[in-house]
């Protein structure tokens, strides 16, 4: 089973600097969900243990952008949306020969699953309203459909996308819960996320050199998959998997 490898240090390097690089589109009462999530897997690095975790954001404290109209550009939105994210990794680090040092790795073994959810925000009249869910995952080496793909809904038995008919399995470029979580930003303030990025604001020189090798390394990885087959391309990329070794 393929059980992608990740470094410690590049994805605390991506909490940390996404904590910073979006901090004023994130709700107040979100603002110390990111730190909490850094010091889980900071702490889990440090930990003399062979057990695997769940690293998670929960949905009992979601990570919550501020209300957004810029869903269309010019702000031209019907009405005030929010964005609420969370996630769950089952990742087991790899110890040192020094079982006392900090692990350099972990690997993702299982599903791994972040869940966007837009919100009609709660009013004094009524509360918060779901318009929207989906889920940018990456799936266990037994799952069918792409191995980075997204899901609509599919967590009920309501009708559309019930659980029962789990299709479709969407490809997708996206895997981390902070890289979802900058989607999610992008397409929710349209304008003024793209000028925050363009511009060299702090922390953006951490964030981006991460985002970038990692999305050369998996476009590069699909292009070799589809120059590799005589047969179809699209079924050879929804049955690739990678090497563990991809990100690191």
């Amino acid at each position: 089973m393929t059980a992608l490898r990740f470094q410690f240090q590049d994805v605390l390097n991506e909490v940390s600097s996404f904590n910073e690089l979006a901090r004023k589109y994130i709700a107040p009462a979100s603002l110390e969900v990111l730190p909490r999530f850094y010091q889980a897997l900071e702490n889990y690095r440090n930990m003399p243990t062979k057990e695997a975790i769940d690293w998670k954001i929960a949905d009992s404290c979601p990570l919550c952008t501020i209300p957004a109209k810029e869903y269309e550009p010019g702000g031209g939105g019907h009405r005030a949306i929010v964005g609420e994210i969370t996630c769950i990794w089952r990742i087991k680090r790899e110890p040192l020969k020094k079982t006392t040092q900090p692990a350099k790795h972990f690997s993702l073994i299982g599903n791994a699953s972040t869940r966007v959810r837009l919100k009609y925000p709660a009013t004094d009249s009524e509360p918060a309203q779901e318009v929207a869910m989906w889920r940018m995952e990456v799936a266990d080496g037994k799952a069918p459909g792409c191995y980075f793909h997204v899901q609509i809904l599919g967590q009920s038995d309501e009708l559309p996308f019930p659980k029962s008919i789990p299709v479709p399995r969407l490809p997708s470029i996206i895997l981390t819960p902070l890289a979802v979580a900058e989607f999610v930003l992008a397409e929710l303030f349209q304008d003024a996320w793209g000028k925050h990025t363009a511009a060299l604001v702090p922390h953006l020189q951490r964030w981006a050199p991460i985002q970038r090798e990692r999305l050369k390394r998996l476009l590069y990885w699909k292009l070799k998959e589809l120059e590799q087959t005589s047969g179809s391309p699209w079924s050879a990329l929804k049955a690739a998997k990678p090497d563990p070794a991809l990100f690191i």
